[in-house]
């Protein structure tokens, strides 16, 4: 058993390019022992047990894809490993009957891997490479832990499970209806069926194509089939991406009613809905792309806190070096004189129309924007950035730094191209690619980037431009929960030194609620008409936003984060009696 990890990403690896620094910088190497070496088909290869840990390979490595990570505690054996210097993961998630577990942890931590485990669809094989294991091996390896009979169930094939994967975009490839495609998979009643549907809000759009409906009804689709299946275990990798707030709730309560039968198991970075939806939590922490941890089952409460302090009390370990804070008081309502104002305009589509009230933008103020999805959020930011044009013309002539709400690129420029191109204040991109974690993208192509690395770029791009106006629409999508905070704490730190003010539409509460010094609320009818409201304090904003979800929220004692109220507890109703839906 090692306590050093070493790992190479082969999607940075340039191979013989350039000229195998790796191998040639090694010390044990040059000594006459075998450490470094090229498999048979050109890849380099480290042998963890042979590797000193000098650092020498990570910082020749003109590509930086190699990471050699010194355990000082190993977590004994992986149960998890992908392949030779390759990501691993230890200890099991472990599915709590008629509860639902939460998974925290950022991006590439081993969430999915864990879910893959549970499922059967890959199997433990503790970091031995190359070997399937019997059941009677998994045994012994497992033998007095409470995975064992969970295990042993899968192994039997006695598990049947429903799982939502993290990514839904391929359903759009089908031509099938949507209600051919719900009824195919449904194994319920009727009467089960219309209820799901009808919660998750699909009617409507049951007899499109899945080739037609946009990403939220794709997601709300694959939702409602995964709970419309009759399983032992019910996974939902990411939920609640492309949803609104309502849509989110809804989902949650969907998901929240199956474990009252089953086991559920949920994998979100929206502390609002992960918090309001589950009862245990599970924190997976160690070191993005490789090595994972599962922690220990905890309540909702202190998970989700000792995951934004960073330190686990039960196992007295400390994996982040800063606590994630949320501020006792939000951001109020900005006191500087009006800096840009526009008039109410009007938009007019085949099917949609938008209205939006006149309004003010202060200097070096923030203003959050909060709305179900299709009221017209995005079309309101096209007018301000100049790409949709008003029924009448406009007088609004300003500079806009615009970060769009999709991101699909086919562009084959490096993120310092892209930069360049974008005419950004170097100063400002230089401070802002620490806190974004920029530095491994500015030499790969934005055709090459996921999601989440293309949203991050996007925001950097946005807040580096000297303009006028900046104007942000959903920067949290595709962000893990620490991703999210830097992105907060970056637009706030941009828009004090710059003093030039911002619009932020976003659906993630606490986001919305940490960034923001007022609110604009959209109204109407989706996918018919919209209403922007004039922006109002954020205190009345949110107890108006709020109040029509039905939601009453509440400071954590701990961490100072927002919390919703369980529907109905002493709490909820306490607020509501006094007509108080906000914390403040």
């Amino acid at each position: 058993m090692t306590n050093r990890i070493a790992v190479i990403d082969r999607t940075k690896c340039t191979r013989e390019k350039c000229g195998y620094q790796c191998l040639k910088i090694c010390p044990v190497n040059k000594m006459g022992t075998e450490c470094v070496y090229i498999d048979a088909e050109g890849w380099p290869v480290i042998i963890e047990d042979a590797c000193t840990g000098c650092g020498l390979c990570p910082k020749r490595c003109p590509v930086n894809c190699i990471k050699i990570i010194n355990l000082t505690a190993e977590s004994g054996e992986p149960s998890f490993q992908y392949g030779v210097n390759s990501f691993r993961l230890y200890g099991f998630v472990l599915p709590k009957e008629k509860g639902v577990l939460g998974l925290v942890g950022v991006n590439g931590i081993g969430k999915t891997t864990a879910l893959e485990l549970l499922r059967g669809t890959i199997k433990p094989n503790f970091g031995v490479l190359g070997k399937e294991f019997s059941w009677d091996e998994v045994k012994k390896r497992v033998r007095g832990e409470e995975i064992q009979s969970y295990l042993k169930k899968v192994y039997d094939g006695e598990v049947k499970v429903s799982f939502k994967p993290q990514f839904v975009d391929k359903l759009a490839k089908s031509n099938k209806k949507a209600s051919e495609f719900v009824n195919e998979l449904n194994e319920k009643t009727d009467s089960e069926k219309q209820t799901v549907l009808t919660q998750l809000e699909l009617n409507n759009c049951l007899n499109n194509k899945l080739s037609e409906l946009s990403g939220g009804e794709l997601q709300r689709i694959a939702i409602a089939v995964t709970a419309l299946k009759k399983a032992d275990v019910y996974f939902f990798d990411e939920p609640t991406s492309y949803l609104d707030v309502k849509q989110r709730m809804n989902a949650a309560k969907i998901i929240k009613s199956l474990s009252e039968n089953a086991e559920v198991i949920v994998v979100e970075h929206d502390l609002a809905v992960l918090d309001y939806l589950c009862d245990y939590v599970q924190v997976l922490y160690g070191q993005k792309g490789a090595f994972g941890i599962v922690s220990q089952i905890k309540s909702s409460k202190n998970g989700v806190n000792e995951f934004l302090q960073g330190y686990l009390k039960e196992e007295n370990v400390r994996f982040r070096d800063n606590e994630i804070k949320f501020s006792k008081y939000a951001p109020s309502s900005h006191k500087g004189k009006p800096e840009i104002v526009y008039s109410g305009f009007k938009k007019t589509f085949k099917n949609f129309s938008l209205k939006a009230d006149e309004g003010f933008f202060s200097e070096g103020e923030i203003i959050g924007v909060l709305g179900p999805n299709g009221i017209g959020k995005s079309t309101f930011a096209k007018i301000l950035a100049g790409v949709e044009k008003p029924d009448e013309e406009s007088d609004f002539s300003h500079r806009i730094a615009y970060k769009p709400q999709y991101l699909k690129t086919d562009s084959e420029e490096t993120g310092m191209q892209l930069a360049k191109n974008a005419g950004v204040n170097v100063g400002r991109f230089n401070e802002l690619k620490y806190k974004l974690e920029l530095n491994e993208l500015l030499d790969k192509p934005a055709n090459e980037m996921s999601g989440g690395e293309l949203q991050r770029l996007s925001i950097a791009l946005c807040l580096s431009q000297d303009c006028d106006l900046r104007v942000l629409d959903e920067p949290s999508a595709f962000l893990d929960v620490e991703q999210r905070m830097n992105s907060s704490d970056a637009i706030k730190k941009v828009t004090e030194q710059t003093g030039v003010p911002c619009l932020v539409i976003d659906h993630d509460i606490l986001f919305i609620d940490e960034v923001s010094n007022r609110l604009m609320l959209f109204e109407g009818e989706p996918g018919k008409n919209g209403l922007a409201t004039s922006p109002s304090t954020k205190k009345q904003g949110m107890h108006d936003f709020l109040k029509k979800m039905n939601l009453t929220f509440r400071r954590d004692s701990e961490t100072n984060r927002p919390r919703v109220n369980k529907p109905d507890s002493q709490k909820d109703q306490e607020q509501k009696a006094t007509n108080n839906y906000y914390y403040e």
